[in-house]
């Protein structure tokens, strides 16, 4: 999909026969979409980020307006490439998150990873803000709390850290022990 190699002859025929396969399976190509889409999940829990890409490129090829293609992309491109080259993983990653989330803004659980993305590059001012989007969204979503209470722990924001890590816990999902060792390094309790 992406990186600017021009396509061989056989990988645009493999796209038309996926396309061609997906239709005389008997269902159409969004459907073919999400299956794909499913499938590259499945993956990504397996720890193989390189299928999982497979998958939801494909997906993006059946169906390019999917907002989930792209995010499962953008999770796999992390996954797959960032201890090779962290900022080249980063900024592909970022790129796919934004192409989700303008496909799905109101995807509370995109919200969250995209933050994720923020957190794992040390930018918890940008994590933060998509872990308060996540909670307009869907007050429930999941780590929600507890992702907003870590981010304002690595911002210095011990007593908002504290204070989001008591929510969490409130609603059964506090931080792991390694954020209140680390609250207590730092000279506060929660």
């Amino acid at each position: 999909m992406f990186g600017g190699v021009e396509k061989t002859e056989s990988l645009k025929q493999a796209d038309r026969k996926l396309v061609e396969n997906t239709l005389a399976y008997g269902i159409t190509v969004e459907e073919g979409a999400e299956r794909m889409i499913a499938r590259g999940w499945q993956f990504m829990d397996e720890g193989q980020p390189g299928m999982a890409m497979r998958r939801f490129n494909q997906a993006w090829l059946l169906d390019p307006g999917n907002g989930s293609s792209y995010w499962g992309m953008a999770a796999a491109v992390w996954d797959r490439d960032a201890v090779w080259d962290r900022e080249k993983a980063f900024v592909q990653a970022e790129d796919l998150f934004l192409r989700a989330k303008a496909l799905l803004p109101e995807n509370a659980d995109l919200q969250i990873d995209f933050g994720r993305l923020y957190g794992h590059a040390e930018k918890p001012d940008k994590a933060a803000v998509h872990y308060r989007r996540a909670l307009e969204i869907d007050p429930q979503v999941r780590d929600g709390l507890r992702n907003l209470a870590i981010a304002h722990l690595d911002m210095g924001e011990l007593d908002q850290a504290c204070r989001y890590a008591e929510q969490a816990a409130a609603g059964g999902n506090p931080p792991e022990a390694w954020f209140f060792a680390e609250v207590r390094a730092r000279g506060r309790q929660c």
